[in-house]
């Protein structure tokens, strides 16, 4: 009786996989409905590559005319324009430039420091505003609300107050 039972359900698990199996196939797409699908993207995408390539093609001889109105028609910016190498260059003398500036920015920065204040005394033509030196580079600062300068932002000098 078991190997009936088994038997039997062996046949309707495989009649199941067989209807799911044929479900699923029946789902997916067959190969002329993707090939038709990507003719139709790539009808959708032409009008858009066509114009990307006429920009850039734009582009490229603008910058050839900018190119030969500031250096002329020499065979050397001929060969430079038309190098591979040319826009990786322009890019990396780009980037040498910026690192440059970020230095000079950071070097900038760094010779001026956030000063240490002291309260100097009162003196009559003041009114209600507090005088303080700063104790880092000497500098003078002058507050109505009673709280010192945040920064001075003057060179550092050696020997201060």
């Amino acid at each position: 009786m078991r190997d009936e039972e088994a038997v039997s359900a062996t046949a309707a698990a495989r009649e199941w996989l067989d209807g799911a199996w044929a479900r699923l196939t029946d789902a997916l797409p067959d190969r002329t409905q993707v090939e038709g699908w990507a003719t139709d993207a790539r009808a959708a995408v032409e009008p858009y590559l066509a114009e990307g390539a006429r920009v850039a093609e734009n582009l490229g001889a603008h910058t050839l005319e900018q190119w030969q109105s500031v250096f002329g028609e020499s065979p050397l910016a001929e060969a430079v324009l038309t190098s591979a190498n040319f826009w990786l260059l322009l890019a990396v003398a780009g980037l040498l430039l910026l690192g440059r500036m970020l230095a000079a920015a950071v070097w900038r920065g760094r010779r001026h420091n956030d000063c240490r204040w002291r309260r100097e005394r009162f003196r009559p033509g003041d009114g209600r505003r507090t005088r303080w030196v700063c104790t880092d580079c000497g500098a003078e600062g002058v507050s109505r609300d009673g709280r010192p300068p945040v920064t001075c932002r003057r060179p550092l000098r050696a020997g201060a107050v």
